[in-house]
């Protein structure tokens, strides 16, 4: 599989998309690590308070038991505290809640934050990647079976500039359909290269050690 051009300005243009999608995606991943921090920093806020509730609650509950221990008056002295306590219990509970929440939240808030931009280009580049990819490997294959460039040089007449067809000939359709067999090679060579396509292999059946 050629996953890249061969040395030539389409090589340059796939590494350079290649690393700004990089770039796109990993910026947008810190940015989202970021985006969940601050709402994480919020979540720690409450469970912060959470704690702190806690432990007053934690006091409360010294104290009621103490205030139970006074005789005949314990259970009166006690009814204020019990009641704090269930209040103080009600806000743990509210904080417990929210910090859960909240954190939920930070984490949808990342992974949306990175995932939406990412996938705004990915499926674009991949697409445009992947057809590079079986167009290079199809014309490898034609390459391979030593298939004629006939076909490659009528894809040149249909997709160059007119001006870059008559540099190669006068007339390079009239060319083409006489079968010019120089001009149908430089049609086929220019189209490889403007595409960035593999290039035909030497032959080494027609490659003979020099005479000893």
């Amino acid at each position: 599989m050629y996953l890249y051009a061969p040395p030539s300005w389409k090589l340059v243009r796939q590494i350079v998309l290649d690393v700004m999608v990089l770039g796109w995606c990993v910026g947008w991943w810190f940015v989202g690590r970021a985006a969940d921090g601050v709402v994480r920093g919020i979540a720690g806020q409450a469970r912060y308070t959470e704690e702190l509730a806690r432990q007053l609650q934690r006091n409360v509950d010294e104290a009621a038991q103490a205030a139970a221990g006074v005789p005949v008056a314990g259970s009166a002295l006690r009814a204020p505290f019990d009641g704090a306590s269930a209040a103080i219990g009600r806000l743990v509970s509210n904080q417990a809640d929210l910090a859960l929440q909240l954190e939920t939240l930070a984490t949808w808030l990342g992974w949306l934050t990175f995932l939406i931009p990412a996938l705004l280009v990915l499926p674009l580049w991949a697409l445009y990647r992947a057809r590079f990819w079986l167009e290079s490997a199809a014309v490898a294959r034609l390459i391979d079976r030593g298939a004629d460039t006939a076909l490659l040089s009528l894809r040149a007449l249909t997709s160059m500039p007119i001006r870059r067809l008559e540099s190669i000939a006068s007339d390079p359709v009239g060319a083409w359909r006489s079968g010019d067999r120089a001009v149908i090679d430089r049609l086929a060579e220019l189209e490889r290269q403007r595409q960035g396509w593999p290039r035909r292999k030497p032959d080494s059946s027609s490659v003979r050690p020099p005479a000893g």
